[in-house]
């Protein structure tokens, strides 16, 4: 393997979502058979005072290393945001967190994870294409212990892509 740990001077890792092949979680077992020792890597980072922040699908992929509890994230009912730009409608929950980074209270969401409602929560969906998924997070933040001693947000959206799909 070409990647052999995270660079000790980064604060923050940025995971995007995740191509869907065969299965909502095949590149990412494909990622994890490549690289056996990506949850010890991400588990070192967060020892640090890391920060990884993960979008979309790509929460599973913490999953996946061990460092959430099974069932955390679901990507088998997945979120969907509504209308022709797949926005759905969110509350800020946590207004005092600088991470409550949603624009007009909208974050794109196409093929999102429902996250365990559970969690310590940014922001819920409010109004997307499925009625019954009122209430899920859309972005839970984990911290200290629950972390690892670092920070992890799970955002069930794609904030970074909607500037892409939907340019103002």
């Amino acid at each position: 393997s070409t990647l052999y740990s995270i660079y000790g001077h980064a604060k923050m890792l940025i995971i995007p979502s995740f191509m869907e092949g065969d299965s909502a979680t095949a590149y990412i077992d494909e990622t994890l058979e490549r690289y056996p020792e990506m949850g010890s890597w991400l588990e070192s980072f967060l020892n640090n005072g890391g920060l990884i922040w993960t979008e979309g699908n790509a929460c599973y992929l913490l999953e996946a290393c061990g460092l959430l509890e099974e069932g955390t994230v679901d990507l088998s009912n997945r979120v969907d945001g509504f209308g022709e730009h797949m926005m759905a409608e969110v509350a800020i929950e946590t207004p005092n967190n600088p991470l409550a980074l949603v624009p007009q209270n909208e974050l794109y969401t196409v093929s999102g994870p429902s996250l365990d409602r559970t969690l310590p929560t940014i922001a819920r969906f409010t109004r997307t294409a499925n009625p019954s998924d009122a209430g899920k997070p859309a972005i839970a933040y984990l911290e200290g212990e629950e972390a690892y001693g670092g920070r992890i947000v799970l955002c069930a959206g794609l904030p970074t892509a909607t500037t892409i799909t939907n340019p103002s």
